[in-house]
């Protein structure tokens, strides 16, 4: 199995988001059609709701020039807006902006109503549940701000007290936004159920969903603005424009294109009575930015990363975080198990005392300003060090500097999983093998 982080994301993929939703109860198709069994998970795929909404955005007619009524769509109407309008009048909502309808547990329920099929009752229930799934996730947004500013000046005092560190803003708004997709990634795992089960129907519905990936984080954007370490904590709380931003063009894709919104609600993941969404005060979304930041103020204090194959021997046992911490920094690591290689932090390739950068590897963990599975392991895949097809490392030259690649984005999307590896930005020195692996 792979060991860094995207295929970590593949395999919670396949274990945990790919699986059937676990009904409230056992169903057949005549309870899925009774008004009052409430609604359940396995409902989507005994009713064949995926065949049922791309035959009706086929056959529903665009309405002629004028007023939009009737059982047709207007040119430019949502599909959900149209459909919430011809099965749901006396709503008159439009959910393809966030908190722009209101989500409540008695959706969950059919009416009893002759004229509402189960059918259309899903389908209305999965776009409320829909907008209250990422409209929680803006509002979470806030808390994860506050909590990235106070990491932010934990992370100074920690390695870069002179503020050198600065990178492109874009990648600020990319890091934070990444926070609840990368709660998947096996390091969150002691994450409440919550925060789990949104993740990983996010990072579901991203991988069938490009459009909503390109809504979310723009690759082709022209926005020049740098961020500097100094004034990085009252940037960071003028953001929230941008923020709600992104993520109300990802609600929006998910609401006027059929495909993306099949993706996020295949096989009942929002068909549930209480749907995904995410707590206000989440810990842990703003994780991939507190990493990136990690690795870009090693980079500008010359601090870079070691690695070597058995190189060191640790004369004690490896604590929770897999470091080995003695008296004697020269003992003191961070061990990969999956890569059996021996990591740490050095200043310009280890021509300094060693004491210090240990200290700071200690806090930097313990403090849980980053992993050691995100930041050395990650930035080892990113700058190339590691095979992820062959899981194995590439022939590397010993006493060699390993960078990020020009323009590397944060991650990368596949039918794969989403790979975060790139969310450390960091140098890593190979050094010399005490033998080979």
């Amino acid at each position: 199995m792979g060991f860094f982080l995207g295929i970590f994301v593949q395999v919670l993929i396949t274990s945990i988001a790919a699986a059937p939703v676990e009904s409230v109860q056992a169903r057949d198709l005549a309870t899925c059609q009774d008004p009052n069994a409430g609604i359940d998970p396995s409902c989507w795929d005994l009713l064949d709701l995926t065949t049922y909404v791309t035959n009706w955005n086929k056959t529903t007619p665009v309405c002629p020039p004028g007023p939009t009524t009737g059982k047709c769509c207007g040119a430019t109407e949502a599909w959900t807006t149209c459909f919430l309008r011809m099965n749901q009048p006396q709503s008159g909502s439009d959910c393809t902006e966030l908190s722009s309808c209101a989500f409540s547990p008695t959706l969950a329920s059919i009416p009893n109503d002759v004229h509402m099929t189960a059918q259309v009752h899903y389908i209305i229930f999965n776009i409320y549940a829909l907008n209250f799934f990422f409209s929680s996730w803006y509002t979470a947004m806030a808390y994860a701000t506050t909590q990235a500013q106070t990491a932010v000046d934990g992370i100074i005092q920690e390695i870069d007290p002179k503020k050198k560190a600065s990178g492109k803003l874009n990648e600020i708004l990319t890091g934070l936004t990444l926070g609840l997709a990368f709660l998947g990634a096996p390091e969150a795992a002691v994450v409440g159920k919550v925060a789990a089960t949104a993740a990983s129907v996010l990072i579901t519905g991203l991988q069938q969903a490009p459009g909503t990936v390109k809504a979310l984080w723009p690759q082709d954007t022209t926005d020049s603005q740098l961020w500097q370490m100094a004034s990085l904590s009252d940037s960071l709380g003028t953001l929230d424009k941008q923020i709600r931003g992104r993520i109300n063009a990802a609600l929006h894709e998910v609401m006027t294109d059929v495909p993306t919104f099949l993706a996020f609600v295949v096989h009942g993941q929002f068909s549930n009575p209480s749907p995904p969404s995410i707590d206000k005060e989440t810990d842990g979304l703003d994780q991939a930015l507190k990493t990136y930041l990690v690795s870009k103020a090693l980079d500008a204090n010359a601090m870079f990363g070691f690695m070597a194959h058995h190189y060191l021997t640790c004369p004690v046992s490896y604590n929770s975080m897999g470091e080995c911490i003695t008296d004697d920094p020269a003992l003191t690591d961070w061990h990969s198990n999956n890569s059996n290689a021996d990591y740490n932090i050095v200043p310009n390739g280890g021509t300094a005392d060693l004491r210090p950068q240990n200290e700071i590897l200690h806090n930097l963990l313990q403090k849980g300003y980053t992993t050691g599975r995100q930041l050395f392991d990650g930035a080892a895949t990113c700058n190339g060090m590691w095979n992820t097809q062959l899981e194995a490392w590439n022939d590397l030259e010993q006493f060699h500097y390993y960078q990020p690649p020009e323009g590397q984005q944060l991650f990368t999307v596949s039918a794969q999983g989403i790979d975060f590896s790139c969310v450390s930005q960091w140098t890593i020195f190979h050094g010399a093998d005490a033998h080979p692996p």
